[in-house]
């Protein structure tokens, strides 16, 4: 379906042509990333297979969420692009905390039972079990609330099921604390757990996180009306070529690091360390010029 919004056909072709060399950048890194021979260097890691599982699907959800980025920001489409680039911050947390050499449950404060996390060190399995444990949960509980709608009972047992087999993998003191606020694979906040994963999560948490997620709570209102002269408001169909320009800016960045921290921990070889940099490189001026 190709609906047309009013004036939009002059907007595109303003938009593609100021954003030209973004949008061929972005393209022909995740046409790379997405194309890159990586199975041997998963199927050789020396990391646990649950890890390997985990950073193999990471590795498909950030090409998705970045193509689709691209795809919005081409239809000047910032405030849904927006919504992805924040889900391509969360993918990069989940990335950064799977493969992080050391990790320790700081000490923060919590609203539930559980006043403390565990203070003993994590290893990479460990924090990859919590993460699928985390999905497991989610997605049986979800279940459980409609299978007598739905007629999905059988699937709501295999679900329980498998919420058991990692309850039993975790322990019950991590199944208590993913069961309750925040109800995180981490235990902690999305704040939090930049805090504790380092540079660059905070100043990025800090500098593009809230602008991101205005756009998933709908607090971004002024961004489809424009005020006149005036002061009479009228709808917008279209972001300006600047919103775009913000909304396709982090994308870059974030999906980067996403295949930077697996090349590092994973090792696929000289030449994808060569070509990631060699992207890093013709990056800056970009970044710049906007």
């Amino acid at each position: 379906m190709d609906v047309r919004f009013p004036g939009e056909a002059n907007h595109l072709a303003e938009v593609g042509s100021r954003l030209s060399r973004q949008f061929d950048f972005a393209e022909r890194l995740l046409h790379y990333w997405s194309a890159a021979p990586l199975d041997d260097g998963f199927n050789q890691s020396e990391l646990p297979p649950i890890v390997i599982k985990v950073l193999a699907a990471m590795r498909v959800r950030s090409c998705r969420l970045c193509r689709s980025a691209i795809e919005l920001c081409k239809r000047a489409e910032a405030l849904d692009a927006a919504i992805l680039a924040r889900a391509l911050f969360d993918t990069a947390l989940i990335v950064k905390f799977v493969l992080k050499p050391e990790f320790v449950p700081p000490k923060v404060s919590r609203k539930d039972p559980v006043r403390e996390l565990p203070s003993n060190p994590l290893t990479r399995k460990q924090r990859a079990t919590l993460y699928l444990a985390h999905n497991a949960f989610k997605r049986a509980t979800i279940i459980a609330k409609h299978s007598r709608d739905s007629g999905s009972s059988h699937f709501a047992a295999r679900l329980d099921e498998e919420k058991r087999e990692y309850a039993d993998a975790i322990g019950p003191e991590w199944t208590i604390i993913l069961q309750h606020h925040p109800k995180s694979y981490s235990g902690l906040t999305s704040r939090q757990l930049a805090d504790v994963l380092g540079p660059p999560f905070p100043r990025w948490y800090d500098s593009v996180y809230g602008y991101l997620c205005s756009h998933v709570h709908v607090d971004d209102i002024e961004y489809y009306l424009t005020v006149d002269g005036q002061g009479d408001s009228r709808v917008s169909w279209h972001n300006s070529t600047d919103e775009v320009a913000l909304s396709l800016r982090p994308v870059f960045p974030m999906f980067h690091l996403i295949a930077g921290m697996m090349h590092e921990h994973v090792d696929f070889g000289p030449e994808v360390g060569s070509i990631l940099n060699g992207f890093a490189v013709e990056y800056r001026p970009l970044d710049d010029s906007e």
